[in-house]
């Protein structure tokens, strides 16, 4: 079963609103298994772009207050810093597609003024190790020609280095939303990409015992 969290956009709400929203979301569905006629041990969470930053933040959350854990998180190019300086910001600042002065009116939009920008829950890849390690198994998937790029694998990596089990795939020649902008669905890149994500999911769900039980996250 799928469940996608229809969170209140900004700038009519601002951080951290939607954040609370999807970790409310992964709770109540965790804590109600009955009710979506779910396995509560086999809870995905996943997100593209604006959608991977909340991935990273949810799993950050669900460690500081002991949630429900995933069994595992996927994210496509995902925004992991706002401090907007790497190398990808640098050589795709006019895009193709996104540009870096897109990203900046997205994060004032997005951000109240004076919000702390290297904040975890702001910028995940500042995320402190103590909180990465131990999260679920993660797929990340970036593209090459975006502004995104370099920090979603540099995410990866401090996921890799306090022992998390990772996979990061780079899609040469695409562009950032190439999974998702319909006029690029049928590309080889993209019908990869989806095959990819289906396949990691799937080996998740099925690792799983099947006398699991949902449990928190490990003290």
């Amino acid at each position: 079963m799928e469940t996608w969290d229809l969170y209140e956009r900004s700038p009519e709400a601002r951080y951290p609103t939607a954040i609370e929203q999807d970790y409310a979301v992964l709770e109540y569905v965790a804590r109600h298994p009955v009710e979506f006629g779910i396995d509560p041990s086999r809870i995905a969470i996943a997100g593209d772009s604006v959608g991977g930053n909340m991935v990273a933040v949810v799993s950050a959350l669900v460690a500081e207050r002991h949630g429900p854990r995933p069994v595992a998180q996927l994210l496509f190019y995902p925004v992991t810093d706002a401090a907007m300086n790497d190398g990808s910001y640098r050589e795709f600042a006019s895009g193709p597609w996104l540009t870096a002065k897109a990203m900046d009116y997205f994060w004032n939009q997005y951000l109240p003024a004076g919000t702390d920008r290297a904040q975890p829950h702001v910028s995940p890849l500042n995320t402190p190790d103590s909180i990465l390690h131990g999260q679920a198994p993660a797929l990340v998937i970036t593209d090459e020609n975006d502004v995104l790029r370099d920090e979603g694998e540099a995410y990866a990596r401090r996921l890799v280095e306090v022992g998390v089990p990772v996979i990061t795939t780079r899609y040469n020649a695409t562009i950032h939303d190439f999974v998702m902008l319909n006029a690029l669905a049928k590309t080889p890149a993209a019908t990869a990409a989806v095959a990819q994500a289906a396949h990691f999911l799937r080996n998740a769900f099925t690792k799983v015992p099947s006398n699991c039980r949902h449990s928190a996250y490990p003290a």
